[in-house]
């Protein structure tokens, strides 16, 4: 087995499958975090609008 070819090809492909992963991360959690946010804001609106 050459390592020098593993590590040419096996590593980097590691590294962005990796910060891929950390994207996604990422993203799902400000979506999520966004999204529990409208929710709140969107019943805040609700109840206000009702006892108004």
């Amino acid at each position: 087995m050459d390592f020098r070819i593993l590590r040419k090809t096996v590593i980097p492909h590691t590294q962005r499958q990796l910060a891929y992963v950390a994207r996604s991360a990422v993203h799902g959690a400000v979506v999520w975090r966004t999204g529990q946010l409208g929710a709140q804001a969107s019943l805040a609106h609700r109840l206000v609008w009702r006892t108004g």
